[in-house]
């Protein structure tokens, strides 16, 4: 009979950076292949796919909205997310230097997911993809952590992308937001929530 292998604290610590740093890469691999990434990191501008009005510039993809605290890249403007229902409040300063852990268990869930690390990536800490005890998300890898919003302090959040749920909905709970996309309205949530952390509001 094999005994198992003891995993030293060091040698854990480096599993778990190596699982960071792919699950970093996969992320930013899903914005590059994307039409989210190519949309936006594309280096072709002309005259005639691009519209600028006051600080709002009309692009391939979406929007690229100039704010107070840099450029943010939207699907929808904030008018047409103003059907959107939002429960709490979160702002930059609460988002500031926290590790952030995202869970996406759908394809569409990481394409809106991708979408709200390429805009918040720099004001975080740290980002990590996680998996949850929540029943409701699915866990694509088990070698993912598992996290859940109990366990949760001042220095992390946790955001869940739900396409599941037919609805258009951003709700906080304590140190969980819960995105809800719906079909008909897909990215409207991820961009409703990405206004109000940049204290965009109508």
């Amino acid at each position: 009979m094999k005994l198992a292998r003891f995993e030293s604290r060091g040698e854990k610590e480096k599993k778990e950076k190596r699982r960071s740093l792919f699950w970093g890469i996969f992320i930013i691999l899903i914005m590059t292949l994307s039409s989210v990434g190519y949309a936006i990191f594309s280096g072709e501008k002309t005259a005639t796919n691009e519209q600028t009005e006051g600080n709002i510039t009309k692009t391939d993809y979406g929007y690229r909205i100039n704010t107070d605290y840099g450029f943010l890249n939207t699907k929808f403007t904030l008018e047409n997310v103003s059907d959107v229902v939002f429960k709490g409040s979160l702002t930059l300063d609460e988002f500031q230097n926290k590790v952030i852990y995202i869970i996406a268990d759908s394809t569409e869930a990481k394409r809106a997911a991708s979408e709200f690390v390429l805009n918040v990536q720099t004001y975080a800490y740290r980002m990590q993809s996680v998996c949850t005890d929540n029943p409701d998300y699915l866990c694509e890898d088990e070698n993912l952590p598992i996290k859940s919003c109990s366990e949760l302090d001042d220095t992390s959040l946790m955001f869940l992308f739900n396409t599941k749920a037919g609805k258009s909905e951003v709700e906080i709970l304590g140190k969980c937001v819960y995105i809800y996309e719906s079909e008909e309205n897909f990215m409207k949530s991820t961009d409703k929530l990405l206004f109000n952390i940049f204290n965009l509001k109508q």
